[in-house]
């Protein structure tokens, strides 16, 4: 079993040689092809429509909270795309798929407990934002300790957030069949503008993962954005015209994956009014 007092040290290590740098976001200028519409599910118009909620719930309140709120909702992205774990196969037998699943909730799935474990001292607050300076968080939850720094902003104010955090750091976990460690970086980034009942903007996502497990290093690494131009009725909080476009491509893929294994991938939601919308997804170029 790993011992927990040398994550420090590792982490040291493996920052110094330059993990969590997020030299920017692949998927945002991707380009993908997209098939024939098909009627979105409701669990699709769902997911689509968070942006808007939250982002009406944000304005007006900047805390740490929605700081973590804001982070996750790239998590929206996951929603319509799949977990970017899902898909591995080759190359790693199931206990070690279930830990690097283990590692990518634990660090980018659900950034709440990070922010809740905030000692607000590190925290600048104003009406309008909250800033991040180097904010040290220790953690530990079910099979996964992490330590981890936090830096960057968020701002509500005019109708519109934009917000830029980076978490970097490093993990200690512990299965039952196997163990793994290493580093981790997570950038979150985006702007959302609201206003006359229309909600416009970019999410933008950045997940490295750089692990031992089992004595097999496994590196993992994607980029993930959402676009979104959509109308909607204030009144119901209701999508009804306008579109969504998640995209997600691999800047690192595990241990012998493919283009044609782990393929970037990318969704459309089209809306034509209040819950109904259609779907197409999207094929990248195949690689030269």
């Amino acid at each position: 079993m790993t011992k927990r007092w040398l994550v420090p040290v590792l982490c040291a290590a493996v920052t110094a040689c330059g993990a969590g740098s997020h030299p920017g976001n692949a998927a945002a200028p991707k380009d993908f092809t997209y098939g024939a519409p098909t009627p979105a599910s409701a669990q699709q118009v769902a997911a689509a429509q968070l942006p808007l909620t939250s982002a009406l719930d944000m304005l007006g309140s900047p805390d740490a909270g929605n700081a973590a709120a804001l982070a996750n909702l790239t998590g929206i992205i996951t929603q319509l795309l799949g977990n970017p774990t899902a898909g591995l196969s080759s190359g790693l037998d199931l206990s070690q798929l279930a830990v690097l699943a283990t590692a990518w909730s634990g660090v980018a799935g659900d950034m709440s407990p990070l922010f809740a474990a905030l000692d607000s001292g590190c925290v600048e607050k104003t009406s309008k934002g909250v800033t991040f300076k180097g904010c040290e968080v220790v953690f530990s939850q079910p099979l996964v300790y992490c330590s981890a720094t936090i830096d960057g902003s968020f701002s509500a104010s005019d109708g519109a957030l934009q917000w830029d955090l980076t978490v970097q750091g490093c993990l200690d976990i512990t299965a039952p069949l196997v163990t793994g460690s290493g580093s981790f970086s997570v950038h979150e980034a985006g702007s959302l503008g609201l206003g006359a009942g229309a909600c416009k903007g970019a999410i933008l996502s950045e997940v490295a993962l750089d692990l031992v497990m089992g004595g097999k290093p496994v590196a993992l690494g994607v980029s993930d954005s959402l676009d979104l131009d959509i109308a909607f009725q204030p009144t119901q909080l209701c999508a009804i015209g306008g579109t969504l476009v998640a995209k997600r491509v691999w800047s690192d893929r595990p241990l012998g994956q493919t283009a044609d294994s782990l393929p970037d991938t990318s969704m459309k939601i089209t809306w034509s009014a209040c819950g109904a919308a259609d779907v197409a997804l999207g094929t990248a170029p195949p690689v030269p």
